[in-house]
């Protein structure tokens, strides 16, 4: 399969800047300036100028669009009934998806659901992802509710990698065995949007990407980095690193029909690996004789050698290169991580690399308007064209420069820190509009303390004892585990 170009119209990347009115200007300045003082003085979350941010782009109204896209499956549906917000909080009895209710009633933020207790909790534990992608929601909503003028709502949050719901009859099940399939219609907000899913993506952060009031100095950073480096010293080449994740196994490459989701390469397991996830993208970039294009590895998983696949060069070295490093680079693979999405696009949008993305059913908010050959090089799932991406883009740099110069400003229009908080208080707006019922404090809802919304981890809740019975036992389970270890080893 090779990689098509189709003719670049120049007015795509035309500035659509508009001079503001003068008699505007000082209004504007004085409600922008106090907006910002106060998310200083709470949680220094202004990375820039926001005045001149706002002035900057007239592409606001992007923020609308999204919004309204997200939220058209329920607005197609007639509203959100009480019992759909109740579904989407009964998903804990079928999944480990921590999933917990916010309600807003006259600007006061109240919880329904503890994240550390959880009934389909198994071994799979990530207790400080979830505990802390819970309190980067809270942290959002309250600044949304706080500075904007958003009606009172409740919604259900689910913190989990991947959606909680699909369609019934979806052709692409994003459900393992360890996941129970629901069917929709369910009221929950995502971490991501998939393909058949009536699930809302709400903007995350977590440990892991680092926290939201840091964004801003991140982006800087990034950004600092990629100036850093002209587009001439950098290599010719394009860069993966990652650890190996689940994939959708299909039966045939070229078609997404059957495929078997969350499926985990073992080892020897040579042929799935070469059509699935990470995996297919070491096989296609290193058993081709082009394989001089690309520096890529895997940081953990199965050892490649036992694929017994015929590469034309062992993996590079070393297996782990920072952002900074993969800035020496012309271009940037990415690639699926669990549920078909991987959180560095975030990042990697703001880079100076020219970004190189598998075809994905599943995406973060603000990948939804991103569009292949005006913002990144399209490749199929399988990676099967792979070299052709890399070798187009090598024959045609003024179409790759525009690439990056567009990719830039969608990132700023849809990931400024300003530009976030933007898109959640549109979405909670327009969701209030939605609810076709007069929200009540709930008889179990619980006042969220808002004087520790600027602890982003906040400690495990040591107020139960079921909460201290379970981590008493799970570390008596630990250290019987090691001296058993240990004994087999001695």
């Amino acid at each position: 399969m090779r990689v098509k170009s189709p003719k670049h119209n120049k007015s795509l990347f035309r500035s659509r800047k508009r001079a503001p009115r003068r008699g505007c200007l000082v209004v504007i300045l004085v409600c922008v300036s106090t907006i910002a003082g106060r998310s200083r003085i709470k949680y220094g979350w202004n990375r820039r100028d926001a005045v001149s941010s706002l002035l900057a782009n007239s592409d606001a109204s992007r923020i609308d669009s999204l919004v309204s896209r997200v939220l058209s499956p329920w607005r197609a549906r007639g509203g959100v009934a009480l019992a759909d917000v109740d579904a989407a909080f009964a998903v804990n009895e079928k999944q480990d998806a921590a999933c917990f209710i916010v309600q807003n009633i006259d600007r006061k933020l109240f919880t329904v659901g503890d994240a550390d207790r959880r009934p389909k909790r198994g071994k799979w534990n990530p207790g400080q992802l979830f505990r802390t992608r819970r309190r980067n929601i809270l942290q959002l909503l309250h600044r949304a509710v706080t500075v904007n003028d958003v009606p009172d709502f409740e919604a259900t949050f689910c913190l989990h990698d991947c959606v909680v719901s699909q369609r019934r009859d979806t052709k692409h099940n994003m459900f393992s065995a360890r996941r129970e399939f629901v069917s929709d219609p369910v009221a929950a907000f995502s971490v991501v949007s998939c393909v058949d899913s009536m699930n809302v993506p709400f903007p995350t952060w977590d440990y892991a990407t680092g926290y939201f009031d840091k964004w801003g100095s991140k982006i800087d950073a990034i950004v600092a980095e990629a100036n850093a480096h002209d587009w001439i010293s950098r290599k010719a080449q394009a860069v993966f690193r990652g650890g190996q994740r689940t994939c959708v196994l299909y039966p045939k490459v070229g078609e997404r029909s059957q495929g078997v989701p969350f499926y985990r390469v073992t080892k020897g397991d040579g042929e799935n690996a070469k059509k699935c996830g990470r995996n297919a993208l070491l096989y296609r970039a290193l058993s081709n004789e082009s394989n001089h294009l690309f520096n890529v590895a895997l940081t953990d998983g199965v050892d490649w050698r036992s694929f017994g696949h015929e590469l034309r060069r062992p993996p590079d070295e070393p297996r782990f290169l920072s952002k900074s490093a993969q800035e020496t680079f012309k271009y940037q693979i990415i690639a699926e991580g669990e549920c078909q999405w991987a959180n560095r696009l975030r990042d990697a949008l703001f880079m100076g690399t020219t970004l190189i993305v598998q075809e994905h059913q599943c995406v973060e908010y603000y990948g939804l308007e991103l569009k292949p050959w005006e913002h990144f090089i399209p490749v199929d799932y399988w990676f099967a064209n792979l070299t052709d991406a890399v070798t187009w883009a090598e024959s045609n740099p003024a179409a790759v420069e525009k690439m990056n110069h567009a990719k830039r400003r969608y990132a700023e229009n849809f990931l400024a820190p300003e530009r976030v908080e933007e898109y959640v208080a549109t979405l909670m707006r327009e969701y209030a509009k939605l609810l076709t019922y007069r929200v009540r404090r709930r008889a179990n809802a619980v006042d969220v303390d808002v004087s520790t919304l600027a602890i982003n981890d906040p400690p495990v809740a040591w107020g139960s004892s079921s909460t201290i019975n379970r981590v008493i036992t799970h570390s008596l389970n630990s250290a019987l585990n090691f001296w058993k270890n240990r004994r087999r080893k001695n």
